[in-house]
């Protein structure tokens, strides 16, 4: 069985719940998210305004996660098949399609692209395998915490970007 995780991407103003099937544990996510914000930095560092939309950053890590995986997978077995390990679990009602979580990972992304660009990343450890609760899921789109008997912070860690000064643009007037 795999270590299960619910991954929330979100500001002030969105929320993004992905749910990931294996390797949920603080040893393998922590580098992990390390890893991708550096990628979505190189990806993105000339529009950095991208760096702060849950939703972008929620898309970008689905498609980096699957490429790295088959990656790795291809190193075992070239012909390997992939499933996503990474996806949305939560339906257009806002109901969850999948309740088998037992790590939160919870990534507070800055409200503005002002250098640097400052990430909380919050990894709870559930006491159920249950994955959040309905209250629990509004804690995290409210607060960007979880307060609950159900859940442990046990991580807590902070990464910064910089990013790249503000270009000075030159303009012309043809004659």
């Amino acid at each position: 069985m795999g270590t299960r995780s619910e991954i929330y991407i979100r500001n002030s103003n969105e929320c993004i719940g992905l749910w990931k099937h294996w390797d949920g544990y603080p040893d393998y996510m922590i580098p992990m998210f390390k890893e991708f914000l550096e990628y979505a930095y190189n990806e993105w560092k000339e529009a950095p305004h991208w760096l702060t939309y849950p939703e972008d950053l929620a898309g970008l890590l689905i498609s980096w996660y699957h490429k790295k995986l088959r990656e790795e997978l291809k190193k075992i077995r070239e012909d390997t098949p992939v499933n996503t390990d990474i996806r949305p679990f939560i339906d257009v009602t806002g109901e969850k399609l999948i309740e088998d979580a037992e790590y939160i990972w919870i990534i507070n992304t800055p409200e503005n692209n002002h250098v640097p660009l400052r990430y909380e990343i919050l990894g709870y450890k559930l006491r159920n395998f249950n994955g959040l609760t309905k209250e629990e899921i509004i804690q995290v789109k409210e607060k960007g915490r979880i307060k609950s008997p159900n859940a442990k912070l046990v991580v807590r860690e902070v990464v910064e970007l910089e990013t790249p000064k503000e270009k000075e643009w030159v303009f012309t007037i043809a004659k």
